[in-house]
């Protein structure tokens, strides 16, 4: 795929969405998801701590009530007690999550009296006109008490829980028809939220366009609950897609809590009861339900009590209604598909302004920081969406751009190494050609410029004419050979250049004795070029460096240092008939990083050209690709070469300044 020079991106881009969609729906459907659910959870993680719903209380049967009435389960005869004393303060709405289909005997009364605590619960059943019991509609079934059941003061106690055992949305109805319509009774905190809102003029209407969308309304205002179908959590084999996300109320606590002792014994306030929401549960530690919801995650409480689940269901509605606190609902797929082609067209137009750079570094590195911003921003928007109830799933957006940044550097690399391979082997065909031609005429002349120099030279003596003549023909012989061997070199420096970068067969690090290294190199090309016999090497090593073994590249190294010193041997045989020519060599250790030095007396270059001359055959015509060669390689071990000098007849110094690595 070619995102990067050519016309036609939207062909690619749609290949490359449809591409990336398959693979994760295909082999990480259930990571995204998994993913997409703990950015959920994150969402109110993040979320600041909102302020306490007083409109609800809970009371709860605790270890202490279970101590005091020596009861594992409520007994009739307590519940009982329990309602009448909460009845009295006028509560909005009574909630019962609690199971009471069959009687239940406190194991402190004789059967008489609790048959007659049985009787007298049922008579507040018939008489409490507010109150809700519970049944449980989906298999296991358990039933209501038959008077509440009789009189539709039942709902239902089923709850969804997504796929990793959290609970993050609540039941309308749980049940449908045949027709996929809501059936049934619905769910207890969302009948208990209605049953409050209905006493200030609310009203519920079912919408008829199949959408299954319940409006609450009271004439000037309404709140839409929509069904949850696009949700990471739901199952796929899910029966029941009536259901909604639940704004979980992130407060400590979240409601007013009481224990069912402190009601029995009057310790709780006259009106705290009052035209509020009581929903009477288990809380003990030993019998009660207990569930994981989001704001379970990264908290000290570790799960929540079954009681705390309609109640959250219960403040969402109501604080939706009264309080603008928004319900939360997703967006559609098509919505998620749009804002992914988005992200995607933005990425791709912006790397389209990037081609201009010559090198993958620089592109990788502007691109990531886009991508970075990018990954940042879907995030915010991730958070603001959510935080004015709209959860945004930003898993497969993130991996899309990801894993198409990777596409886009590799295939921006695979395109300039291309164009630069091509260039360079075109232009190595015609280095070839032209230094073929140049040697195959200096080699057919050199004989006779020879037979010619010596003549000349005998001729010069017997006419006793001055030594000085003939030692300048001999040194033009060698300025021929010098040229023969400098043309030899680029040859080989080209070769080298083509072997380094692209065929890579030599990146290969040893333990090596530097000091070591440079002798036996400096040796090796005196051997091999007979006109450095003319030339001096000072050579000023670190000691530590003759003991010390660093890890190298040593191809990469010797490529550097024999080029750095062919540039040196060329520059000072400019200056053959001035000045004895001199080379020193420097290495030095120091925090870790390598220093090499090469320097010569030859001319000085100005300051303005020193970038110059670290490109193929530049300045002035006199440079080939040493030193483009060996800046590369260094650059490529995140080194550097730094140079030194002036126009003054100093010459000129080259560093190269190497990391070193222990392993």
């Amino acid at each position: 795929m070619k995102f990067i020079r050519n016309n036609k991106p939207l062909k690619n881009l749609i290949i490359f969405l449809i591409l990336i969609l398959l693979i994760t729906n295909v082999f990480f459907k259930g990571i995204v998801k998994y993913i997409n659910l703990k950015i959920y959870d994150f969402n109110f993680l993040i979320r600041g701590f909102e302020t306490i719903d007083e409109r609800i209380v809970t009371v709860g049967w605790d270890e202490r009530s279970i101590k005091f009435f020596q009861e594992t389960i409520i007994s009739d005869n307590t519940l009982s007690v329990v309602l009448d004393k909460i009845s009295q303060q006028q509560p909005r709405v009574i909630a019962l999550d609690l199971y009471r289909d069959l009687p239940v005997f406190s194991p402190r009364l004789t059967d008489e009296l609790n048959i007659k605590a049985y009787n007298d619960l049922q008579k507040l059943f018939n008489s409490i006109p507010n109150i809700i019991g519970i049944e449980k509609v989906v298999n296991p079934i358990i039933n209501s008490p038959t008077i509440l059941k009789n009189r539709k003061l039942v709902a239902s106690s089923d709850i969804p829980i997504d796929i990793d055992n959290i609970i993050r949305r609540s039941f309308v109805f749980p049940e449908e028809n045949k027709k996929g319509e809501p059936a049934g009774i619905p769910y207890l905190g969302v009948a208990v939220g209605f049953q409050y809102l209905s006493a200030e003029g609310w009203n519920a209407v079912a919408s008829k366009d199949g959408n299954h969308h319940l409006s609450i309304l009271n004439g000037r205002k309404s709140i839409l609950i929509n069904p949850v179908n696009n949700f990471a959590g739901i199952s796929e084999h899910n029966q029941y897609g009536y259901n909604f996300l639940v704004n979980w109320r992130k407060a400590k606590p979240a409601f007013n809590k009481v224990s069912i002792i402190d009601v029995i014994n009057n310790e709780v306030d006259l009106q705290l009861f009052n035209d509020r929401v009581v929903i009477i549960g288990n809380v003990s530690a030993s019998t009660a339900d207990r569930h994981f919801i989001p704001l379970n995650h990264w908290s000290s409480l570790q799960w929540s009590y079954g009681l705390e689940i309609p109640a959250q269901v219960a403040s969402s509605i109501i604080s939706a209604a009264l309080d603008d606190r928004p319900l939360l609902s997703t967006t559609s797929k098509l919505n998620n598909f749009i804002f992914l082609i988005i992200i995607i067209f933005l990425i791709i137009k912006y790397q389209n302004k990037l081609i201009i750079y010559n090198n993958t570094k620089d592109y990788a590195v502007k691109l990531l920081y886009f991508i970075m911003g990018t990954s940042i921003i879907i995030f915010i928007i991730n958070i603001i969406s959510f935080n004015i109830g709209l959860w945004l799933p930003i898993c497969i957006p993130i991996i899309v751009i990801w894993m198409l940044y990777a596409l886009l550097v590799f295939t921006f690399y695979l395109n300039y190494e291309n164009k630069n391979k091509n260039e360079l082997n075109l232009y190595m065909q015609n280095i070839n050609y032209l230094y073929i031609d140049s040697l195959e005429r200096i080699y057919f002349n050199i004989n006779k410029i020879k037979d010619v120099s010596k003549k000349l030279e005998l001729l010069l003596i017997k006419k006793d004419q001055s030594d000085i003549k003939a030692n300048i023909i001999s040194k033009r012989i060698v300025n021929i050979e010098i040229y023969i061997d400098k043309v030899k070199r680029q040859r080989k420096s080209l070769e080298e250049l083509i072997y380094f970068n692209y065929i890579n067969n030599n990146n290969k690090f040893d333990k090596i004795i530097v000091n070591q290294l440079v002798n036996n190199l400096i040796e090796r090309l005196i051997q091999e070029n007979s006109y450095f016999k003319y030339i001096k090497i000072n050579t000023i090593f670190d000691p530590y460096l003759s003991v010390k073994k660093v890890v190298i590249n040593v191809k990469a190294i010797e490529i550097v240092l024999e080029n750095l010193l062919d540039n040196a041997f060329y520059c000072v045989n400019l200056q053959v008939f001035n000045k004895k020519p001199i080379i020193t060599i420097k290495t030095l250790y120091s925090n870790n990083f390598l220093y090499i030095s090469v320097k010569n007396n030859g001319f000085g270059v100005p300051k303005h050209l020193h970038k110059e001359i670290f490109e193929p055959f530049s300045y002035q015509g006199e440079q080939g690709v040493e030193l483009y060669l060996s800046k590369k390689i260094v650059n490529f071990y995140r080194g550097n070469i730094e140079v030194k000098s002036d126009l003054d007849n100093d010459g000129i110094e080259f560093t190269c300044v190497l990391p070193v690595y222990s392993s």
